[in-house]
């Protein structure tokens, strides 16, 4: 049954976007709001979970500080 409702609220998102060029639609989606990525924190992103979905920050952030590193320490990207 899981299954079926996470396949609603992603189908839902996906019409709203096609309709609406918003995946939360023209009213507030009950299903969670999914936040647009912003300039200052392009690591935020929509959990996909039951039962519902939630925003959170940091998407991979561990590995966002390894390649700031990498390349920090990089002499040809400096």
């Amino acid at each position: 049954m899981n299954e079926m409702r996470m396949a609603e609220i992603m189908t839902t998102y996906f019409t709203n976007f096609a309709k609406y060029g918003n995946p939360n639609g023209i009213k507030n989606n009950d299903d969670g709001y999914w936040e647009p990525l912003s300039i200052g924190n392009t690591t935020k992103f929509l959990k996909i979970n039951l039962p519902k979905p939630v925003m959170q920050d940091n998407l991979h952030q561990g590995r966002v500080k390894a390649w700031q590193q990498i390349l920090k320490e990089d002499k040809l990207y400096n």
